[in-house]
């Protein structure tokens, strides 16, 4: 067994005391299901194979789980721990990398979304335009596209400010976001040009 006794895993992980640590088989207590919630067998858990094989590991993200059933996503590293030439136990350190994995994600977004409306770049509506006719074609339905440009909104810049200009835009994005369906795409073009892409559309008939 791999055992795991530490005042601040007892803290961290929500369990009453060091005694529920004792004698209990880590794999079991905290690292029993992949971050879907699938069952995780001992034979594939990374931390019991620096017990099983005596080599060191580290895995770059998965989870650990608390007492009370929630997970959260850690870097770690599992040592085998050798007493006269036999492996008895292993010792691991993690890191929370929660914060980390929302700065990446908070990046990736930045990188595919309009930083005024929060919606879709055109290079993501180019994408999901691509995947939606290619579903399409497989299922025999067809695919809309169009282009909205809003009427008069220069006038709006020139006389309240673009401070106004940007809240238009902004309340025009939610307004498209929210007439479409979660299959459809609503992109910001550039300016005061947006284009959508309804998706999943009985082909019209000849």
């Amino acid at each position: 067994n791999c055992i795991f006794v530490n005042f601040f895993c007892v803290c961290f992980f929500g369990y009453p005391d060091t005694g529920s640590f004792i004698g209990r088989n880590m794999h079991r207590l905290i690292h029993y299901a992949w971050p879907d919630g699938e069952p995780m067998r001992i034979e594939d858990c990374n931390i019991f194979r620096a017990f099983s094989e005596g080599k060191r590991v580290h895995v770059d993200s998965e989870v650990l789980w608390r007492a009370d059933g929630t997970g959260f996503p850690v870097e770690y590293w599992s040592y085998p721990q050798v007493q006269d030439g036999k492996v008895t136990g292993a010792v691991v350190t993690f890191i929370d990398i929660s914060e980390r994995l929302k700065a990446v994600e908070t990046i990736r977004h930045m990188a595919t979304h309009d930083t005024l409306t929060d919606l879709p770049t055109l290079r993501l509506y180019r994408d999901r335009l691509t995947m939606a006719m290619r579903r399409a074609r497989r299922n025999g339905l067809s695919v809309a596209v169009m282009f909205v440009d809003l009427d008069g909104f220069k006038s709006v810049n020139d006389s309240y400010g673009h401070d106004a200009g940007d809240a238009v835009l902004r309340e025009v994005a939610g307004r498209l976001g929210r007439v479409v369906r979660d299959t459809d795409t609503v992109a910001r073009a550039g300016g005061d040009e947006f284009v959508l892409a309804i998706a999943d559309l009985q082909a019209r008939e000849s």
